[in-house]
């Protein structure tokens, strides 16, 4: 489906007229698709609607600035246009800065959140230029890149590769050569969030993003409204060890 230059997709069993009370926001390089091994287990009570970010997936790349709170008024946009407020908004590292973004811009939207392995700063220098592995990730075939996948990430279940391997294939590289909002550490942008959060962390030897100091941070400035799960995982928790995953999440929203 599509709202504007967004495409979007819903994930969940329950009948079309029952609203969606989730919303999935994926990581740099990956798209709405890459939700879909972990989908049932996040949809059990209500449907969840899955975005992908501007220049990812099908969604266009307007020749404009972008950044977390660009990203974050897409996302809004198209809530806005369904007519949905008071969402769990659950989003993986470069989702999850774009989830604290929207939930300090638009408080009206976000209930609460759930943030995988966001980075403590989401800098624009990170891809200032495309990364050599994407650019290398789509010179491939997809037999190429299924073939690396499986290689790199031997712990990961088979039903990841399909959608991680689409997601490169159809990432926009002029993503990383258009202008870039000032970054913004992610304890200052939680700072101005008001609803509970679930902050999950891996392992930074593994290639988990946050630190014991970046986790402690981002609690401190949130008086307790956010709370911090770690579990045996690198960056992609949910790839890692999806049933550690959604036993957090589950327990967070209850």
């Amino acid at each position: 489906m599509r709202t504007a230059h967004l495409s979007w997709r819903r994930f969940g069993a329950q009948p079309d007229t029952v609203a969606p009370g989730i919303v999935l926001l994926h990581g740099f390089t990956d798209s709405a698709e890459c939700w879909e091994p972990v989908a049932a287990g996040l949809t059990a009570r209500t449907p969840a609607l899955a975005l992908d970010a501007r220049g990812h997936g099908d969604s266009g790349l307007p020749d404009e600035p972008i950044g977390p709170h660009r990203q974050a008024a897409d996302v809004a946009l198209v809530l806005d246009a369904l007519g949905l407020s008071g969402l769990t908004v659950i989003g993986h590292s470069m989702g999850a800065v774009t989830a604290a973004a929207l939930a300090a811009d638009r408080p009206d939207l976000v209930r609460r959140m759930v943030l995988e392995d966001p980075p403590p700063i989401w800098e624009p220098t990170v891809i200032s230029e495309p990364p050599p592995w994407i650019v290398e990730l789509k010179a491939l075939d997809d037999a190429g890149r299924l073939a690396r996948g499986r290689a790199e990430n031997p712990g990961w279940p088979e039903t990841e590769f399909g959608p991680w391997s689409r997601s490169k294939a159809e990432f926009d590289l002029r993503f990383c050569a258009l202008p870039y909002e000032p970054a913004v550490p992610l304890p200052q942008l939680l700072s101005r969030t008001g609803c509970p959060a679930l902050l999950l962390h891996g392992d930074p030897g593994r290639g988990g993003l946050l630190t014991g100091d970046d986790v402690a941070a981002c609690a401190a400035v949130t008086g307790g409204r956010v709370t911090a799960r770690h579990l045996d995982a690198g960056h992609c928790l949910r790839r890692d060890d999806a049933a550690a995953f959604l036993a957090a999440v589950g327990e967070f929203l209850g």
